[in-house]
């Protein structure tokens, strides 16, 4: 029987909401990400972002959040 630990369902979740947000930042002209404390921020092509140890990292933006914190994230053109 394979055995899945906590540490592989976060790494399998992280590396599904990178590959997701990369598609909607490629698709799409900007991405907004909100988060439950009411801030906001943009993503575009430019935007150097990823999901690690359970973190969301803006990383032009110097931001650093857990990922639970994510309330939405939208997209338009």
């Amino acid at each position: 029987m394979i055995s899945i630990s906590e540490e592989d369902d976060l790494r399998m979740i992280e590396e599904h909401n990178q590959k997701a947000v990369e598609e909607l930042v490629e698709n799409f002209s900007y991405v907004y990400v909100y988060f439950v404390d009411g801030r906001s921020f943009t993503l575009t092509k430019e935007s150097k972002f990823e999901f690690k140890n359970g973190k969301f990292h803006i990383y032009d933006k110097d931001i650093e959040v857990d990922i639970l914190d994510i309330e939405l994230i939208e997209f338009a053109d």
